[in-house]
């Protein structure tokens, strides 16, 4: 773990959102300062000094054109230099930014770094599948007892991680291309409601994705789940009814298999304009949202789990602590 007193940041440039996160630990005795309520962990204490995102659908169209627009690739280098400057103003001695699915698939991606690293100062890592899988594992399982197996499933816009292990030892990892965003490409419902059969298809081409994983999958069975990624915590604030988001509330809170099956059949049921107004969802996810639904349930029955627990960490918190331990 870190020195106490550390503070760094990470920016997720994932293929729906840009999100940053600075922490600063502390140490496991100390209590939290500037009236930041602490997270408690195992091995220590993190305070959450900045925690925020925005949709910059870097994704959008990769899979047809291979590329990402001009458009969204201008929006999401200003986003990622303004968020690089607030990790600074927070204190932030390091600032570690990495590029998944996205940018892994564009012919435009090393473009893209290029001119990231020119605005922001900081030349974003490019990171594949299974680092992001292994990092998601870290970040989630941060502070954990040395319980018994735990299963990581990591919704994205593009790709899903997947990462078991014990011990806070991850042991098995694969990441998978499906994801809320292509899953909608692939299943397009325009901005009508969706049905039930669609819906059920979404599950099925979403299990049909995640076979590559079922070698990792099936060291799993059994295990506790914890899901991470906007999909997951956007759900948990729905099930909330959350008027704001807030990482403290929604963190840790459990989501039955039933109960996402009623989320998704809600929300399925709203057209477009009206799941925008859902209470706890974020009008901008309201699009991909069903269809990372759609993910999430294809994988807890594929683990047969009945159920999976929340973490807004992931592998946001998982690339400052691979970073500080010169993984980087």
């Amino acid at each position: 773990m870190p020195d106490a007193g550390y503070t760094a940041a990470s920016i997720d440039i994932g293929s729906n959102t840009i999100r940053v996160l600075t922490v600063r630990f502390e140490d496991p005795q100390r209590p939290g300062s500037h009236g930041l309520r602490p997270q408690s962990v195992g091995t220590g204490r993190i305070v959450r000094l900045h925690d925020t995102g925005a949709f910059a659908r870097l994704g959008r169209g990769v899979a047809l054109t291979g590329r990402m627009t001009e458009e969204n690739m201008a929006g999401a280098v200003e986003l990622i230099a303004s968020y690089t400057r607030e990790a600074r103003a927070h204190g932030a001695e390091d600032v570690f930014a990495f590029a998944t699915a996205a940018v892994r698939l564009a012919q435009n991606g090393r473009e893209f770094l290029d001119r990231v690293a020119d605005s922001a100062g900081i030349r974003p890592r490019l990171i594949d599948g299974d680092e992001e899988a292994e990092w998601s594992f870290l970040g989630a399982t941060f502070g954990e007892d040395d319980t018994g197996m735990v299963a990581v499933i990591d919704v994205g816009g593009g790709s899903t991680e997947i990462a078991v292990g014990a011990g806070r030892q991850c042991s098995h990892k694969t990441s998978c291309a499906i994801g809320s965003g292509s899953l909608r490409e692939a299943a397009p419902t325009g901005e009508r409601a969706v049905s039930e059969a669609e819906f059920d298809r979404m599950v099925e081409v979403a299990r049909e994705r995640l076979s590559p994983a079922s070698g990792v999958l099936d060291r799993a069975m059994g295990a506790d789940v914890i899901g991470i990624g906007g999909t997951v915590t956007g759900l948990a604030a729905c099930d909330l009814g959350l008027r704001a988001y807030d990482p403290s509330v929604i963190h840790r809170h459990p989501l039955s298999l039933e109960r996402l099956r009623r989320l998704a059949a809600e929300l399925s049921a709203l057209p477009l304009p009206e799941r925008r107004q859902f209470p706890g969802l974020a009008p901008d996810r309201a699009d991909v949202i069903v269809s990372g639904a759609a993910v999430v349930i294809a994988a807890l029955e594929l683990l047969r789990a009945s159920s999976l627990s929340v973490d807004v960490n992931g592998v946001r918190l998982g690339a400052i602590l691979a970073g500080a331990a010169g993984r980087w």
